[in-house]
């Protein structure tokens, strides 16, 4: 049995950091509205717009390409992903 940071298994890590993440993001923007000018952000509407098309499809894809790999398979696969983000965040501390 596989037991993830906290004692959560691997699926139900990934789901309670997507909705951490969300809950982050939902309540940060009526903050940012109120200090900075919100001006800026509208000229970027139809980028935003297409980002979150391609982030609510990936979700879905995603969520039904989990379902059918094993736990472990799982742990491994975001395992890799976390030790390459690691390392590009390392070697772009060198660069200038």
């Amino acid at each position: 049995m596989l037991a993830g940071v906290f004692g959560y298994r691997t699926r139900r890590a990934v789901a309670l950091n997507l909705a951490i993440s969300l809950i982050t993001v939902v309540s940060a923007l009526p903050v940012r509205a109120g200090t900075l000018s919100v001006a800026p952000v509208v000229a970027l509407l139809p980028v935003m717009t297409a980002m979150i098309a391609g982030a609510v499809s990936a979700a879905y894809l995603g969520t039904a390409f989990v379902h059918r790999i094993s736990e472990e398979l799982l742990t491994r696969i975001i395992l890799v992903l976390l030790m390459v983000v690691g390392t590009g965040l390392i070697v772009e501390a060198f660069l200038p």
